[in-house]
């Protein structure tokens, strides 16, 4: 059995890769763009309650890390 074209294997797991890594970037992507949302949506209802003494602790927890994720 000979191979007629010997870089057709080749070319297929390279464009197969390509694709495979093209889907990770994209769905990273969206998990970044939700992460996003989800944060500045928390942080957006929570400014009001986070203006109360007895909650300061959890807005020096709260409102850091919701930046960090920015």
């Amino acid at each position: 059995m000979k191979v007629i074209q010997p870089g057709s294997h080749l070319d297929h797991m390279i464009r197969q890769t390509r694709a495979h890594h093209t889907q990770l970037s994209a769905m990273a992507d969206t998990k970044a763009n939700m992460l996003l949302t989800m944060s500045s949506i928390l942080v957006t209802i929570s400014l009001p309650f986070l203006a109360k003494p007895e909650l300061r602790i959890v807005r020096y927890i709260l409102v850091p890390f919701c930046i960090l994720v920015y």
